[in-house]
């Protein structure tokens, strides 16, 4: 050890010697007056800050468990603040500036932890009027080690959180063209005095925004509420005050691409109201766009999608919508056949083959149309069986002929027929055969022939009937019932 520490060494003890000779005791430790939380440092106004030393600052027995701590959940070195506001509002709460990690927690009056922010995070609170809310500031790293002390120097504040421009409705923001875009942060709006609710605000009021709009032409107009995180809702009222407005109207929205929409006559002033749906929501910016409201979307389908001249045709004209959600009230059709309708969805039988070019119109409440077309290609395909000759009698090992004839009178076809024969308990398959049949008039037909040679155990059933179906290539038969037959029973002998 150097001389120079040895001196000092013996200073101090001389000196601690005759202090206790004395009877001079040094002055112990003290922690701060808000060191409890049952005496915190009262908030009395807003904005507030202060500065102190919290580094003799203790855990106090009844402090809560923080659940945004994550060394411990029972941080050192806490304080206590207090704030009862006279009215409603929003606030910002921060520890920015202290010199170490600090743990911010909000408590209700009810001892709920109402938010919890670590390192100088910001925390935004809503605040009740005559509500208390208590803060605890604590030291994070140190809440890993009870006991081991902590703290530093805390800066605290509390700063009200201000409305935007447009909080009041006599400040609403004035609609000036069209389209029209718009994005406002609503976290400090509030509720003034005579403020509606609207039929869609499930909050009773607590954040909103106004804007008015004047149209230059009567029509119809859509407000798309875009690019926000909470419920939003959107009212449209009519009046010249705050205590005399007429709602026509509400909408809510997450996220964006539900349209509100109004009907809206030149020269009037219409007022929105725009705001946040549940009070559990946190609130943040939102976009409002105010455009002429789009039109309708006529769509529709049809099926069968390859109708015969024997069949009805079923329409549905419900693929349509209306994207500003006034809805469709009229569904308008015209058949290309001088058939029309005003249904959603029709059936309609075109009489005879060929294209008919159909259109659907489709009118809104408010009267906004569009129209769509389709081609509807109808083409009757039938094919009958109509002769079936087989021999009256046979014997086994013998060959016969078997003939299928099928009448064709529209369209020349490609088809296969196939062949069976009875067997008991049912029919076995025999062989096919695939050709082009012609168009014939009349009861002219096309033969399938077709060479068969009757078995032993034919002749042991001592009869045979043959059955035949007859199949559309890539076509749809229009009346299926006719292309299957059942000859008459060939005898067969041994």
């Amino acid at each position: 050890m150097s001389k120079s520490n040895i001196f000092s060494l013996c200073v101090f003890v001389v000196t601690v010697v005759a202090m206790l000779t004395l009877g001079v005791v040094p002055a112990a430790s003290q922690p701060p007056d808000n060191d409890n939380r049952s005496m915190p440092t009262i908030i009395n106004a807003i904005p507030f800050s202060e500065t102190q030393s919290t580094t003799e600052a203790t855990q106090g027995s009844d402090d809560p468990y923080v659940w945004c701590d994550y060394y411990s959940g029972n941080p050192q070195a806490t304080v206590w603040y207090s704030l009862t506001p006279t009215e409603a509002l929003d606030v910002q709460v921060t520890t920015n500036g202290s010199n170490y990690n600090t743990v911010l927690v909000a408590f209700n009056s009810w001892g709920d932890q109402i938010g919890c922010s670590t390192s100088g995070m910001p925390l935004l609170l809503e605040l009740n009027a005559t509500e208390t809310v208590s803060f605890m500031i604590g030291d994070q790293y140190a809440s890993g080690y009870p006991g081991s002390g902590g703290g530093g120097t805390l800066v605290f504040s509390v700063d009200a959180v201000l409305g935007p421009e447009n909080d009041d409705f006599a400040n609403a923001l004035i609609v000036d063209s069209i389209p029209y875009r718009h994005t406002v942060d609503i976290t400090g709006a509030s509720s003034e005095s005579g403020e509606p609710n609207s039929s869609c605000d499930y909050n009773n009021m607590r954040k909103a925004v106004w804007y008015a709009f004047i149209p230059d032409e009567s029509g119809s107009y859509s407000i798309d509420l875009r690019n926000h995180n909470f419920n939003a809702f959107v009212a449209a009222y009519t009046g010249d005050s705050l205590n005399n407005l007429s709602e026509i109207g509400c909408g809510t929205s997450y996220g964006g691409g539900n349209l509100f929409t109004i009907e809206a006559t030149a020269g009037a002033t219409y007022y929105y109201q725009i705001g946040r749906v549940y009070q559990w929501d946190s609130a943040g910016p939102i976009q409002f766009n105010l455009d002429v409201a789009p039109m309708p979307v006529a769509d529709f389908d049809f099926w069968p999608s390859d109708p015969s001249m024997f069949e009805e045709v079923h329409f549905a004209g419900y693929y349509s919508h209306d994207p500003a959600n006034v809805g469709i009230e009229s569904y308008i059709w015209d058949f290309g056949d001088s058939g029309t309708v005003n249904d959603c969805c029709p059936n309609h039988r075109f009489s005879t083959d060929g294209e008919y070019t159909v259109e659907l119109t489709v009118i809104t409440f408010d009267g906004r149309s569009a129209s769509t077309m389709r081609l509807v290609e109808v083409q009757t395909h039938d094919l009958a069986i109509t002769k079936f000759q087989t021999p009256k009698s046979a014997k086994a090992g013998q060959t016969r002929q078997v003939s299928v004839g099928i009448r064709n009178q529209l369209y020349p076809e490609m088809a296969t027929v196939r062949l069976y024969r009875s067997v008991p308990g049912g029919f076995e398959y025999i062989g096919n055969s695939t050709q082009e049949i012609p168009v014939r008039s009349g009861n002219r037909t096309t033969n399938f022939d077709f060479n068969y040679t009757f078995t032993e155990s034919d002749a042991a059933q001592g009869k045979v009937t043959f059955k035949a179906i007859v199949d559309l290539h890539s076509r749809r038969d229009a009346l299926p019932a006719d292309n299957e037959a059942i000859s008459s029973p060939a005898n067969v002998n041994k």
